[in-house]
């Protein structure tokens, strides 16, 4: 099976983002693995991201500790089957092998076992796309979220008009 990964973001904008891209350069040429690693830098324009999506097999975040991570839900949006580190925000939304595989952050070996996983698991695989795409396009609506904030604005008012307010 050939393999290759391509890595987007800007990783130019912080001296440690520099500092890891140098590091993850000569990391891939000690493996002589500048054919199958490509830096895509940051993407701009919406069909730059999305043909990235598109072309892509496997979506991996292996953020720590970011807040939401929208480039989670846009992958999922394109049914792409994607793997997050469990500490990323979206982890708190999303669950594990329905419709997205979880990984511990840190751990290349884990980020590994999750890929060689959907590759092996076709059943998995498709269903992971499928079940995250149809998360994000019926959870992550405006709809939804105008009828969330309803139900609390309700049970405020409820609360409200017991404490006679």
């Amino acid at each position: 099976v050939s393999a290759h990964l391509t890595i987007v973001g800007d990783y130019q904008y912080r001296d440690i983002a520099r500092a890891y891209h140098q590091k993850l350069i000569t990391l891939i040429s000690s493996l002589a693995l500048e054919k199958q690693v490509v830096f895509a830098g940051q993407l701009v324009g919406q069909e730059a991201v999305l043909r990235a999506y598109n072309d892509a097999d496997i979506f991996i975040s292996a953020t720590h500790m970011q807040t939401w991570g929208l480039a989670v839900f846009e992958a999922l949006a394109t049914g792409l089957p994607s793997i997050i580190c469990e500490t990323i925000g979206a982890a708190e939304v999303l669950t594990n092998k329905k419709n997205v595989l979880t990984v511990q952050p840190g751990n290349p070996e884990a980020i590994a076992a999750a890929v060689t996983r959907l590759v092996d698991d076709s059943a998995l695989y498709q269903s992971l796309g499928k079940e995250g795409s149809a998360f994000v396009r019926n959870t992550l609506t405006w709809k939804h979220c105008a009828d969330s904030m309803l139900v609390v604005f309700k049970d405020a008012l409820k609360k409200l008009d017991k404490l006679n307010l």
